[in-house]
């Protein structure tokens, strides 16, 4: 469903290994090396392919817990917005080594952003991106909870894009409608207003 859950993309095996081989702080390793030593389950799930036959590219936490998807699978939803983060390779690499540590763990379904033993959707962002100067994602109060939904985060790129403060480029957004059963490949105006739709947009 429209902004219900939240994913991050890390390419398949090949293309972390293309994009991040160099870095300095790998010291002359593989990225896929570090990734086998310091996240080995995470690195055997990627050597695996999903029921559909096809590379896992995607961390995300949906019901059972933090998993690792395929684009395709996780690309499943009635709206689809991608977005990139403004900030250095070297902060992308330290984000996907925090994501990858959670891999495993259960979904939370006490919906709590003070705990990172069980995480939802957007905790998996959260946490993966806490430390990057760059990004900014701050957790409001929501009935005696902390959260950050995907509408906020949708709300934030709306008021900060075109200035200083702007963290994210847009990519693409591909939005449906359920009555009409067709995918529209809408613009950045449009995702910037798409946190301003009611819950039952995607029934009109």
């Amino acid at each position: 469903g429209f902004f219900f859950l939240f994913s991050l993309f890390t390419g398949s095996l090949s293309e972390i290994e293309d994009y991040f081989s160099g870095l300095p702080e790998l010291q002359g390793e593989s990225p896929l090396a570090i990734l086998e030593k310091d996240r080995p389950q995470a690195y055997e799930k990627y050597c695996e392919r999903d029921n559909d036959q096809l590379p896992y590219s995607i961390i995300e936490s949906r019901r059972p817990g933090v998993i690792l998807s395929s684009l395709e699978y996780s690309g499943h939803v009635d709206s689809l917005a991608a977005v990139r983060p403004k900030t250095s390779k070297s902060y992308k690499w330290k984000a996907l080594l925090e994501a990858w540590k959670h891999y495993g763990k259960p979904y939370d379904y006490e919906f709590d952003f003070t705990t990172e033993s069980a995480l939802i959707c957007t905790a998996v962002i959260y946490v993966a991106y806490m430390d990057c100067p760059h990004i900014t994602l701050v957790p409001r109060e929501s009935k005696g909870h902390l959260l950050f939904t995907p509408n906020e985060f949708a709300k934030r790129f709306d008021i900060n894009f075109g200035t200083a403060d702007q963290e994210f480029d847009f990519v693409l957004f591909l939005d449906t409608k359920e009555k009409e059963r067709v995918v529209y490949d809408r613009d950045v105006e449009e995702f910037r207003l798409s946190w301003k739709r009611p819950k039952w947009y995607i029934l009109t």
